[in-house]
């Protein structure tokens, strides 16, 4: 499909595509790939794939992301986070439920979250960070992405602990405070790039799902 609007596009008539199109057919050739079997199948492929490429390029010269968008996107975001808290969580994580009770225990007797993490946690980064995140998790993020984990942990404090560990997917979880604080949204400056490439490949998706919606596709007989 996006082979068919490249070549529609007339891109495979672009100096770029027939360049790349050139140096691979006589890089074949003196491998002697080009008399291999099924070297007609990987040429087609290729050539499809490098119609893909072009057409993507396409939608980055024809539909770039501006500053101004990438701004826009970034003040949206503000206005989002804007109040809520971020948590720095600790994880033990196991199949058994056993376990999971065993670590609260644990927890409620004053024992490190380190310690019993290391000792329960099925995750093997366990073993080495002691179950901390690295990462902050947004609340807000976290209530869309895992709602029990939210619904468990967004009233805990700093050094707190879900008392019920957390089912879920045959994985039990108990959850701990490292940390709490307000939101922290970096400078614009720090992730303009990422959300302009983030805004870019949504445009692209957009590009390639606006080609299979107008296709009129035909039931096999």
């Amino acid at each position: 499909m996006v082979a068919q609007e490249a070549r529609r596009l007339k891109l495979d008539q672009s100096a770029e595509f027939k360049t790349a199109s050139e140096n691979a057919r006589k890089a074949a050739q003196k491998a002697g790939d080009d008399k291999k079997a099924g070297f007609k199948q990987q040429w087609e492929d290729f050539q499809n794939e490098l119609l893909n490429q072009a057409f993507a390029a396409h939608i980055v010269q024809t539909q770039p992301v501006s500053e101004a968008d990438a701004r826009k996107t970034y003040d949206e975001m503000q206005a989002y986070y804007k109040g809520s808290e971020q948590i720095q969580l600790g994880e033990i994580m196991t199949p058994k439920k056993a376990d999971a009770e065993q670590a609260v225990k644990d927890l409620k007797a004053k024992k490190p979250f380190a310690d019993t993490a290391r000792k329960y946690s099925a995750d093997p980064a366990a073993k080495q960070n002691g179950g901390i995140n690295s990462e902050y998790d947004a609340l807000k993020d976290l209530e869309k992405a895992a709602p029990p984990v939210y619904a468990a942990v967004k009233d805990l404090k700093k050094g707190q602990f879900t008392a019920t560990p957390v089912n879920g997917n045959g994985v039990y979880g108990v959850f701990y405070i490292n940390d709490r604080r307000p939101m922290q949204i970096p400078a614009f400056d720090q992730v303009k790039a990422g959300i302009t490439q983030n805004m870019m490949q949504q445009k692209l998706e957009n590009a390639v799902g606006s080609l299979y919606q107008k296709a009129t596709i035909t039931p096999a007989k």
